[in-house]
């Protein structure tokens, strides 16, 4: 996000708005299937699970997000 300038922040925003609505998909369609279907336990099971997963590639990725410092004092004058 650093070096690729507006293209690439409009990809990446993109790519999250595409991600959301997948989740929202998945959530609703598989996992009430699996929870009535296979097993309750499964069905928390998968989205713990992925939660796992969607936290630690946030953490991989906090290399390359911009990070701005912000000064209370400063702004608030």
């Amino acid at each position: 996000m650093k070096h690729g300038g507006v293209t690439m922040m409009r990809g990446f925003f993109n790519w999250y708005y595409w991600c959301v609505n997948a989740g929202a998909l998945i959530a609703l369609g598989v996992l009430a299937y699996v929870q009535q279907e296979v097993s309750f336990f499964w069905g928390y099971v998968t989205p713990t699970i992925s939660l796992v997963l969607a936290l630690l590639v946030f953490a991989s990725g906090m290399n390359i997000i911009i990070k701005r410092s912000y000064n209370i004092i400063e702004h608030g004058k």
